[in-house]
């Protein structure tokens, strides 16, 4: 039966290869350890507030903002807006918001040629 020697520059490598993983699995560990980020929690507002916050919010937006309504139960304020950055706005902000597809000014040419168009007696939009 034969020896064979190991050269150094195998073992060197062999070495450094096995450091960079350990280096590697301690590098994922503690980049994915860390807390993510909290959004702030909706505030909670009364009906006088909401509305005060509802108009300032509305300015601000202009028209990506859709509507907002006061919910009662959790008292707070809901804005609906047409996108992910008017959203971070109202959530900054102490609002919860809500993302929909259609903007305020689509809905009320909406309902305003059902009024005009389909105005039958007995029927309300």
């Amino acid at each position: 039966m034969k020896r064979r020697r190991i050269s150094r520059r195998r073992t060197a490598l062999a070495g450094a290869g096995v450091g960079a993983l350990v280096a590697t699995a301690l590098t994922f560990r503690s980049a994915n350890a860390g807390e993510s980020p909290a959004s702030p929690a909706p505030k909670s507002l009364s009906a006088p507030a909401a509305g005060r916050l509802a108009t300032a919010l509305l300015g601000e937006l202009g028209t990506g903002a859709a509507g907002t309504h006061y919910d009662a139960r959790n008292k707070n304020l809901v804005v609906n807006v047409l996108d992910e950055t008017a959203a971070r706005s109202v959530e900054k902000a102490g609002a919860t918001a809500g993302i929909v597809e259609n903007p305020l000014a689509d809905l009320k040419r909406a309902r305003a040629a059902l009024r005009r168009d389909a105005a039958l007696p007995g029927t309300s939009w």
